[in-house]
């Protein structure tokens, strides 16, 4: 039960109203159980007595926050707890499957990712559709939460680049998410019938803003924010205008199309930063990584495009000087020159070209080895897709590929962190 109340003297009436309700009915209230939120409350003044609230004879004490159907609210109308709670839910119930054996050393990547889209995030993100005017830093947070479980899936180095991490297993920022699930509650609104409370309410409220946005703020403005960052506002005009509303499936189709296309649009347009322009030669879509398509396929093959993954983390990973602890070179990218260059891997990479060269033919391989060292790089953890050969020669190549730089690697595992 909830009580409402504009002045404490109403409140106050209320509670006695309920305890004389129980005293006729013959059950009781249990106060330590109940708490009282003053919202827009000034600070106390020095020896001011503080308001106290009784049922009964039992004092309810007053609370900074409280749960009402599992969504908690503070007397501040802040989401810093939600927030807290929310990145908490989602680590923990994300490692608690790992405990349980489904984890990225015993399951695919893609098999995991549904089990977190349709299991972890649910539970982390639940009542997140009536969270507005989040902070940028509130949202860095979620987002930082949401990349170490992504990365994990992925068995990928922890400074993996973020564009990288998520792109690779086409996996949505975790703020996408949640403008997905607003969206779906709106439908939910606006198909709820007209004698509802609930939906004259929800009537008056957006009409309401859109004759004087400037009034408003909460869920109606934050959702009509969202209609024009996904480019729906048609369907929001045409329920305003006619008062229809698309049905169930047909908005989940519509909303999970258009949050695709402007996740693609801001994966290809993002620009100013040359690695980023170089991975997507290689990765031009926001889909699921070769790598992780091809051992799907090929579960034998597994193994080998994890350590090719991390391999490709590092490759577009920051650029610094170190020592390989092998040949004792400095070089600004480990993973190129463990895989190309270092000494003390010769006789691999001896083994690789020469596969490779059986496989490809001469000329298919004299067009691979005309290319920049870095373009080779990129060829061998990509699938060979700029060499033009047909597909079983090029299944065949890259399983040789994936499976000597697993090896080399290996070889360099203190560098590389495979």
């Amino acid at each position: 039960m909830m009580l409402f109340s504009l002045t404490p003297d109403g409140l106050q009436s209320m509670l006695h109203i309920c305890y004389e309700y129980t005293r006729k009915n013959r059950y009781m209230y249990n106060a330590s159980k109940c708490k009282i939120v003053v919202y827009n409350d000034s600070k106390p003044k020095p020896n001011q007595q503080k308001l106290q609230w009784l049922i009964g004879r039992d004092i309810v004490e007053e609370a900074e926050s409280y749960v009402h159907l599992g969504i908690t609210k503070d007397k501040y109308s802040t989401l810093n707890v939600n927030i807290d709670e929310c990145c908490a839910k989602l680590r923990r119930t994300y490692f608690g499957l790992g405990e349980t054996g489904l984890n990225s050393n015993t399951v695919h990547p893609l098999s995991i990712k549904r089990l977190y889209e349709s299991v972890v995030l649910p539970k982390a993100l639940y009542g997140c559709e009536v969270w507005n005017r989040l902070t940028s830093s509130q949202i860095l947070q979620l987002e930082r939460a949401h990349r170490t479980c992504v990365k994990n899936i992925q068995s990928m180095p922890r400074h993996t680049r973020s564009d990288i991490t998520l792109s690779c297993l086409a996996v949505y920022p975790l703020e996408t998410y949640i403008d997905k699930r607003k969206l779906l509650f709106f439908g939910q609104l606006c198909r709820t019938n007209s004698d509802k409370n609930l939906k004259r309410l929800f009537i008056y409220r957006l009409f309401s803003f859109i004759n004087s946005p400037s009034d408003q703020i909460g869920f109606v403005p934050d959702l009509y924010r969202l209609f024009c960052k996904y480019s729906l506002k048609a369907v929001l005009e045409e329920f305003m205008a006619t008062s229809h509303f698309p049905n169930e499936n047909a908005w989940k189709t519509a909303v999970r199309k258009a949050i695709h296309i402007h996740v693609c649009q801001e994966y290809k347009s993002r620009g100013g930063d040359t690695q980023l322009e170089t991975f997507k030669t290689i990765h031009c879509d926001y889909s699921s990584s070769i790598l992780w398509v091809f051992s799907k396929i090929y579960s034998d093959q597994l193994l080998y495009c994890r350590s090719s993954m991390r391999v490709l983390c590092k490759f577009f990973g920051r650029r610094y000087t170190v020592t390989c602890h092998q040949c004792n070179i400095l070089t600004e990218n480990i993973a190129a020159h463990s895989i190309l260059y270092c000494r003390k891997t010769d006789q691999y990479k001896q083994q690789m070209w020469k596969h490779i060269y059986k496989c490809m033919g001469a000329k298919n391989y004299q067009q691979f080895v005309s290319l920049e060292p870095d373009e080779q790089m990129l060829e061998l953890l990509s699938g060979f897709v700029h060499i033009s050969m047909n597909d079983m020669k090029r299944v065949s190549c890259f399983k040789i590929a994936v499976r000597y730089v697993h090896i080399l690697g290996q070889y360099r595992c203190n560098v590389l962190n495979i």
